[in-house]
């Protein structure tokens, strides 16, 4: 009787904790009759699978043995290519042939394939989607995310995902159970938000119902394909707060009646406009308004929201308002003259988060019965001199001065507020032009005075010496090159190179101290300027790489290490000590990265 073999099932069976679709074997089953093979003798039926081969079966065969019924069944292992990744995977094309021969040497077999690799129950990957939904009445949307599982979940597997949201208060939740009788291929859940991006993500955790592990699965979920975030459009643009004139004043964004200290009244009101095309707008939920008193007093005073009447598009200062330096209830107090700062914020749902809709004017608080001011003289003391020159302003005034004295020195000094008297020092030599300004109550036009000051060269009459510069170049370079010839011999054992880097800094650091001494006033700035800008690249790049190097050589505990550290220290406090002197002498330091 002649032979027969058939393949009647191939199965996958999955790998545990392992990459999707990878197996650790694959079992094959079917019928023969009457056969036989070289390998195993009677009733055994011979199995070939490239699937099979490993360096202990480099041809791939497996013989399995024939029951009485003529059924065979054989489970053959599959070579890894790592631990969690096989040579087959799970709906991959594979062959598999049986073989075997009659009593009479005649050959059957059965090939089966080649046709996708269908595998137990395996662990697979899940991706995710979000969907912006419509705006919700107080401005924000809700979201819809997605997990959608590849394969889908079977029957009895379990599944816990944790839903990370990505808002400011990095809101969790849990979404946890088992697949039903008809399998599960995704999960949903919400989430509303304010306008903004967020980085919402899912962790996953399945369990197979064959009690197989999978690994964690860790999900982006975001609006776009191929996106990190979730883009959450604002429901509104952003509107602006525009000032409402005053009637007496259209000049003004602030009414202001009286003065101070005694009946000055001020009254705001502002309106909300929104972009062109903008559809049914929410409207604004409350005004928030905060006024500051001038800079220029002792005691300038802050008021907040005012507690009644309801908050509101227009503000008096005449209604209550609450001071927020003495903690009590009132009309707001204009204790002194001068210019006031008043804020208004409006509170407006479902905007962009980097939208803040507010404004900030100023307004004048003119003084009671007081004249404006006029500068009568500006004297400098003394008047000329040998650089560095240091001079005393003296400004005469008769008047009230509001906002204090705006001076300009007319050097490379910005303008700006100061005392009066006023000292300045001026570090190179030329004529300059000084000059102060003063404010007067609201009406009042500013006054100006002005001197001029001559400044000569410093030093046998040449301004900055050459020779001071020449010393602060060679005193830097000696620091350097002597700390980094030290901090080489002591790292290679080069004794003679530790102690003459050790001589040339120690005689650059005294070079230096001189110069600091006898010539920082006489040294052009532009120099100073080059020789910091040198040592703030040793500093912040051969500094830390020379560490970096001394502490691969000899670790962390190493002299190498140590003296590399050293010198990096020292480079640093050179040039710290150099900053100091620039602007000491006026020469501002500059940012050389």
């Amino acid at each position: 009787m002649a032979c027969s073999v058939t393949i009647t099932s191939v199965t996958g069976i999955p790998l545990p904790n392992a990459a999707p679709g990878a197996i650790s074997a694959i079992s094959v089953s079917g019928t023969a009759n009457n056969v036989s093979t070289p390998l195993g003798g009677a009733n055994t039926v011979l199995v070939k699978c490239s699937c099979f081969v490993s360096r202990t079966n480099p041809n791939g065969n497996l013989v399995a043995q024939v029951d009485a019924g003529g059924a065979w069944q054989i489970t053959g292992s599959v070579m890894l290519l790592s631990r969690t990744v096989s040579v087959c995977q799970c709906a991959e094309s594979i062959t598999v042939i049986a073989a075997a021969d009659d009593p009479n040497g005649s050959l059957c077999d059965f090939t089966w394939g080649p046709t996708p690799l269908s595998c137990a129950e395996f662990c697979g990957t899940a991706g995710g989607t979000a969907t912006v939904g419509d705006c919700n009445p107080d401005g924000t949307r809700t979201v819809t995310f997605e997990l959608a599982f590849t394969p889908a979940l079977r029957a009895g597997a379990q599944y816990n995902v944790i839903w990370i949201f990505g808002d400011p208060n990095n809101t969790r939740t849990r979404s946890s159970g088992t697949a039903p009788a008809g399998g599960l291929s995704s999960l949903q859940t919400e989430f509303s938000y304010a306008a903004g991006t967020y980085p919402a993500s899912a962790i996953v955790e399945i369990t197979l119902s064959t009690g197989v592990s999978c690994p964690l699965l860790s999900v982006t979920l975001a609006t776009a394909a191929g996106g990190s975030e979730v883009v959450v459009p604002a429901c509104w643009p952003c509107p602006t707060v525009s000032w409402v004139r005053s009637a007496s004043d259209p000049t003004q964004n602030v009414a202001v009646t009286g003065c101070a200290p005694d009946t000055a009244v001020a009254q705001a009101e502002v309106t909300v406009t929104w972009p062109a095309g903008t559809q049914n707008p929410p409207q604004p939920q409350g005004y928030t308004w905060f006024i500051e008193g001038p800079s220029s007093a002792a005691s300038p005073g802050k008021w907040g929201p005012p507690s009644a009447p309801a908050q509101g598009a227009s503000v008096s200062t005449a209604n209550t308002w609450t001071d927020l330096i003495a903690g009590t209830q009132g009309p707001v107090d204009f204790r002194f003259p001068g210019t006031y700062t008043i804020t208004v914020t409006v509170d407006i749902p479902g905007l962009p988060s980097n939208c803040t809709v507010e404004a900030a004017t100023s307004f004048d608080v003119p003084a009671c019965g007081t004249p404006c001011p006029l500068v009568t003289s500006l004297t400098a003391t003394p008047a000329s001199g040998t650089a560095p020159l240091a001079v005393t302003f003296q400004a005469t005034v008769t008047g009230t001065v509001v906002n204090g004295f705006q001076w300009n020195f007319g050097d490379s000094t910005p303008p700006g507020p100061g005392p009066n008297p006023n000292t300045h020092t001026y570090a190179s030599p030329g004529s300059y032009t000084a000059s102060v300004t003063v404010d007067g109550p609201p009406g009042c036009s500013p006054s100006t005075g002005s001197t001029t000051v001559t400044v000569s060269g410093g030093g046998n009459g040449g301004g900055p010496k050459l020779g001071c510069a020449i010393l602060l170049v060679i005193a830097v370079i000696l620091i350097l090159l002597g700390a980094l010839a030290a901090a080489i011999g002591l790292c290679t054992g080069i004794f003679w190179l530790e102690v003459v880097g050790g001589i040339v800094a120690a005689v650059g650091l005294i070079l230096f101290v001189f110069w600091v001494i006898f010539c920082a006033a006489f040294t052009s700035c532009g120099v100073m300027v080059t020789v910091q800008c040198l040592l703030v690249w040793m500093v912040a790049v051969v500094g830390p790489v020379m560490a970096a190097l001394a502490w691969l050589v000899g670790g962390f505990l190493s002299p190498c290490f140590g003296a590399a550290v050293l010198s990096w220290a020292g480079w640093g406090t050179i040039l710290v000590w150099l900053e100091a002197i620039m602007r000491k002498v006026h020469c501002e330091p500059r940012l050389c990265l």
